[in-house]
């Protein structure tokens, strides 16, 4: 049986700083991403989980597939990049809309904060299955473009 699937968007601006939220209830960073649903495209996706989670809209032609990766045990990755300058947002207004519950009952979004998080965190600040992610995309193909 196939893993699930999660589409998510890269976010980077012109220093080659990863767009992040930090994740509630836990101390590490994440990016916009989330479940493939039944019928739909990676790509479409990857648009609505970014919307969802930060509040900014890509359209097919502002994102680059980075890949398909191998994300965890429980399910696989597709990944896009999407440029854009850091003056474009502001990031201390970014909302995440999607929500999760906890046992007690209380809704919390799943991300909170957001910041312009340099290549050189990732390794301490992210969950280890984005860490692999990151270190295969950074070495195969984004500093081809910033490098």
């Amino acid at each position: 049986m196939a893993k699930p699937v999660s589409c998510g968007v890269l976010i980077i601006n012109e220093e080659g700083e990863i767009l992040v939220g930090l994740s509630t209830g836990n101390n590490k960073y994440d990016i916009p991403k989330g479940q493939l649903e039944e019928g739909e495209r990676h790509i479409d996706a990857a648009i609505r989980e970014c919307k969802e989670e930060t509040g900014l809209t890509f359209g097919e032609n502002d994102l680059t597939f980075l890949g398909y990766f191998n994300y965890s045990r429980y399910k696989d990755l597709v990944l896009y990049m999407a440029t854009i300058r850091s003056t474009s947002i502001q990031v201390e207004e970014l909302v995440c809309e999607s929500t999760f519950k906890t046992k007690d009952g209380k809704e919390y979004p799943e991300l909170s904060s957001f910041k312009w998080m340099p290549p050189e965190e990732y390794q301490t600040h992210m969950f280890a299955s984005m860490q692999k992610v990151l270190q295969t995309v950074f070495e195969e193909s984004i500093w081809r473009v910033y490098g």
